[in-house]
């Protein structure tokens, strides 16, 4: 099972580059890219020669599409974010679904996101790049969010039925939405294409809160999951030291 880490999150406010470095000095040597904007798109290649890095996962870009006055933009930008993928070596891309239309029921909104990624995943399987979609929660964090329940996101990527369309289970959200989260994704381990962890209560690192990592990362592991695993979380400590106490945690 392989790590991974969001350096947008765990090393918010510093730089890109070198927050890259440290998670390779660390010894983890996969990285999610989750906020393009700022970032040299040379320098993320030199980083992964110089480093021996893989970048796991980046997301299209937060364009609000749902209402559907920009969803072409969207698709636009989104087949040129295969497009960096493909070139970064990079084989996960997070479907942004934006946040819920005022007035439009919630049914409809649910169809726009199965079509829109209908529209997408042509230019995915061309390249060999898989669109994850990720329900979240709309308790705490995202209180407009336009996809929250996890069955609703598992009966879309059903529907859609392409091998490039897989789900991104967060832990984190689906704990605070549902709960069960080991026993639900173990029944679901065939839709699923990456996993995110932080600790619960609080989005903080993985050894705070309810949440029994190593418990739940070793029952997938033992069931033969094969996708990535995301550390994903607003630290408390200092990015390095929160860090290597995660690795340490889960034997890594």
């Amino acid at each position: 099972m392989d790590i991974s880490v969001n350096i947008d999150f765990i090393y918010e406010g510093i730089d890109y580059a070198e927050a890259i470095r440290e998670v390779n000095a660390v010894g983890c040597r996969r990285v999610e890219v989750v906020f393009l904007q700022g970032k040299s798109f040379d320098v993320l290649k030199k980083l992964r020669e110089e480093c021996g890095i893989r970048y796991e996962v980046l997301m299209t870009d937060f364009i609000p599409w749902l209402d559907g006055t920009r969803e072409d933009e969207f698709i636009c930008a989104a087949e040129k974010r295969v497009e960096q993928a493909a070139a970064l070596g990079c084989g996960k891309v997070i479907f942004f679904t934006d946040d819920d239309v005022e007035g439009m029921p919630h049914e409809e909104q649910l169809g726009r996101i199965e079509n829109c990624a209908k529209r997408m995943l042509p230019f995915f399987e061309r390249k060999g790049v898989t669109l994850l979609l990720e329900p979240i929660n709309n308790k705490i964090d995202h209180k407009r969010c336009s996809i929250w329940d996890f069955e609703e996101a598992a009966a879309i990527v059903r529907r859609v039925g392409s091998p490039n369309f897989r789900l991104l289970f967060d832990i984190y959200h689906m704990q605070i939405m549902h709960g069960d989260v080991t026993r639900t994704m173990l029944d679901n381990m065939e839709l699923i294409g990456h996993v995110h962890c932080a600790g619960n209560p609080g989005r903080h690192e993985i050894f705070y809160g309810e949440l029994d990592y190593r418990y739940i990362l070793a029952s997938l592991e033992k069931a033969g999951y094969k996708g990535g695993v995301g550390i994903e979380y607003s630290p408390l400590l200092p990015p390095r030291e929160g860090l290597e106490r995660t690795m340490r945690l889960l034997n890594r």
